[in-house]
């Protein structure tokens, strides 16, 4: 699915999508955690977010207090988190499916 479909193809709309790509160690989990989920602290325990400091969003997602500055954007709904968009290849390796991004 071409991200770039989403946009509008009025000319006056001024809405930007901005597309940013992970590395390292600020994944999507630890900006957007799913707080909520008991697998997201099984599987981080030592560097999950923790609930009392993570900033609501919805009924299973939270936002890192890192990112508190993008709050208002998405309470104004101005801005949107997507998950796991990326390439249609279903690889499990984190290291193939990085070179096919690049």
């Amino acid at each position: 699915m071409n991200p770039l479909g989403y946009l509008s193809n009025n000319p006056d709309d001024k809405r930007t999508l901005v597309v940013v790509f992970l590395r390292g160690g600020a994944d999507a989990l630890n900006m957007v955690a799913p707080v909520e989920d008991d697998g997201y602290y099984n599987a981080r325990p030592l560097i999950g977010i923790s609930k009392s400091e993570a900033i609501v969003l919805d009924d299973l997602f939270s936002l890192n207090p890192e990112m508190k500055a993008l709050h208002p954007l998405y309470t104004e709904g101005l801005l949107s988190f997507y998950h796991g968009a990326g390439s249609e290849d279903r690889t499990r390796s984190h290291f193939e499916a990085q070179d096919l991004m690049e």
